[in-house]
This record gives C-alpha cells, structure tokens and sequence, in this order.
C-alpha cells in the first residue's frame, strides 16, 4: 500500500530524530534513501533502492546506497528480510510499539521461493520434532563441489536420521514449549548416556541436470489456456535443450521411470538404449506398440 503524504512526514520526523540522536550526519544521499525504502509498497533490495534514488541524485553509488541501509539498520530505521550474507530486501517498520509484523516473514518468505522446502517441512508434522535424533538435516543452500579437472556440481547434502522421524502433536508440542523447552537436548543427551548414540545416513543430491517443464504430461492431463502457462510450454523445454542438450529428456535424472517410447525414439538405436539401461530389442519393441500398450507392458 502506497504511504500517504502524512505518514511519510511521521517517518522522516523520526529518521531525522534518529539520526540527531546518534550522532549520524544528516545527508541529502541518506535522505533519499531512507525515503525510497519507506515510500515503497512492497520491500525492496538494495539495487531497487538505488534505482530508484538514482533518478533523484545521478551521484549515487551502488556502495553507498548498501551502507547507508545497514547504516539505517543498526539505528532501527529500517528492517532486513533476510540475513546479511544474502541478497536481502529491507521494510522501512518504524512501529512506535515495536509490535512484531505478522506479514514480515512471508513477506520474506514469498519473495525467497527457494525456501519452499524448509516452510514446508516446518508446518507440517516434521515441524515439532521429537528431538534431534529424529528428524533430518539438510544443507539448505547449493554448494559447489569439484576437482583437480577443473569439473564441478551443484549439490544439495541431506543428513536422513537413521532412528526414523518422530514428531509431536500440536497439543504436545505447546505443552512442552512451557514444561520442557530443552527436550530435544535432553532427548540427545540420554540417548547417548544409554548407548544410543545416534546416527544420519549423509546423500548428496546432484542437481544440475534436473530438467523440469510444466510441459511433461501423461495420459489424462492437459494444459489451460493460461497465457502464463502456455507461454512455459515451450520455454522451459527450450531452456533445459540450451542448458543441456537436445537429447537432455534421456538423461537418466529426467527419463521417465515407465518408458513411453514413441517412434522417433527407436531410431536413437543402441547409445539411448544403453544410456536407459535398457537392451536395443526391448527398445525396439515397446516403439513398435500404442502408447496404451507401452502403459500396461512398463508398468506390468
């Protein structure tokens, strides 16, 4: 929602008090910027900020308008949505109160959609665990892993628990927030004063030849016409035949499980059969059926 003229006043009061009050000098530059960030309706990045104070004063640098908003971060001007070391966007939440925002962390959350998988994890039941020993790790950012070659991967490492998920109802779970808040050491603790020590199975996940497409359907379903959507049709599937190739469906990583050949794919001969796993006769022989008759002899 945009700021009403008022409300702007009310925070520039407030950042110039501020800022007298710290002892912090009061510049046209941190002016600017402190009003890009508060007159914005949604919460901006620090290269949105510059952009836009940019148009007002052509002198500003990258550098300063990055030091200017953690300068007005530790004076409790503005909010970060994110930690330092990641690109972070920043509310200018001056609450008298210092109530907290419930909207803030979605706020951070749907603009951060690699995050789906740890947001899903906690509000589902996996979201109050027993302990430590029963719940799973994951490294949650991408690493690089590589060699004397000059080779790399992306990968993603997961810690699975080998003494099985256990978690805690809701009910349990706020019953013991009060009872017993350091249940999940003292649940680690015993269990190695016992013998028990515990243990997690560590699998890395190779990611960089996962292709994905909203254009990969089986039998039954079909696209919209969404503009969006038709549009993703045919461009992620370009994208992924740039990224890897024109032949990146038979990669292991994206063949389907259940083979469903048509007959184009039997002229790839012996190298697809192999790269498949599978032998040049059996190949030639699901080609050769309906994609009815492929379905029940794969899946059979």
């Amino acid at each position: 929602m945009k700021t009403s003229h008022l409300e702007m006043d009310r925070r520039i009061g407030q950042f110039k008090a501020a800022c007298r009050k710290a002892g912090v000098k009061l510049t046209h530059q941190r002016l600017e910027i402190f009003r890009e960030v508060a007159a914005s309706p949604e919460h901006p990045d620090a290269e949105t900020v510059f952009r836009g104070v940019e148009k007002h004063i052509p002198t500003v640098s990258l550098d300063t308008v990055y030091r200017t908003l953690w300068l007005l971060n530790d004076l409790h001007l503005v909010t970060t949505l994110g930690p330092r070391r990641e690109r972070v966007r920043f509310d200018a939440n001056l609450d008298p109160h210092h109530h907290k925002d419930a909207n803030m962390v979605w706020d951070f959350l749907s603009l951060t959609p690699e995050s789906i998988h740890q947001v899903t994890v906690l509000f589902s039941d996996r979201g109050t665990p027993f302990g430590y020993r029963h719940m799973n790790g994951y490294s949650g950012h991408t690493f690089m892993w590589y060699n004397a070659r000059g080779e790399y991967w992306w990968v993603k490492i997961h810690f699975k628990t080998e003494q099985g998920i256990k978690t805690f109802t809701r009910q349990e779970a706020v019953r013991l927030a009060d009872e017993d808040p350091d249940q999940a050491t003292r649940d680690l603790f015993e269990g190695i004063r016992r013998g028990e020590a515990p243990a997690w199975k560590v699998n890395v996940q190779k990611v960089e030849q996962s292709a994905f497409s909203p254009g990969n359907f089986v039998p039954g379903i079909g696209p919209s016409p969404d503009r969006m959507l038709q549009a993703r049709l045919f461009s992620y599937q370009d994208t992924q035949r740039h990224r890897l190739g024109p032949n990146y469906h038979l990669i292991p990583v994206n063949a389907p499980k259940a083979a469903l050949f048509c007959k184009a794919d039997s002229e790839y001969g012996e190298r697809v059969a192999r790269g498949l796993g599978l032998d040049t006769n059996e190949m030639k022989r699901l080609a050769a059926m309906t994609q009815e008759e492929r379905v029940q002899a794969t899946l059979s």
